[in-house]
């Protein structure tokens, strides 16, 4: 898990510092992991997270089948309209491993936005405005 969640997650961190996205939280689960972002240069979600995912497969593929396990085609989108739903999506993902008994609190987990390695990815006011607001 930890050599497959941190190449995940290092993967992550790195879209982010190059501003290939700009990163407002994501952590990586045992069997999933969630990112909250707004893309770059006008790049579609799609198409972003079509190159990110077979970078990252191809990066794990080898873990993951050591350990029986496979990446989970597709993704699934959400887009958030308003800041109350974007300060719930960044809780909600920065507390999944907490929520999951993983760990006693969101810093505790080493592949997330919340804990000190990735915490410099996150902008320190989001630069976005939402729909209507």
């Amino acid at each position: 898990m930890s050599d497959v969640a941190r190449k995940t997650a290092d993967a992550l961190a790195w879209y982010g510092r190059q501003g290939k996205i700009h990163v407002a939280a994501f952590v990586v689960m045992p069997d999933h992991w969630h990112l909250l972002f707004h893309t770059a240069a006008g790049q579609d979600v799609s198409t972003f997270m079509a190159n990110s995912c077979r970078w990252i497969s191809r990066e794990t593929n080898e873990s993951l089948q050591c350990g029986g396990a496979a990446w989970q085609d597709g993704f699934h989108e959400t887009l958030v309209k308003t800041v109350k739903q974007f300060q719930f999506v960044r809780k909600y993902i920065e507390d999944n491993p907490v929520e999951k008994g993983l760990v006693t609190s969101q810093a505790e987990w080493p592949w997330s936005t919340a804990n000190e390695s990735y915490r410099d990815v996150v902008p320190g006011t989001w630069p976005f405005e939402f729909e209507g607001e």
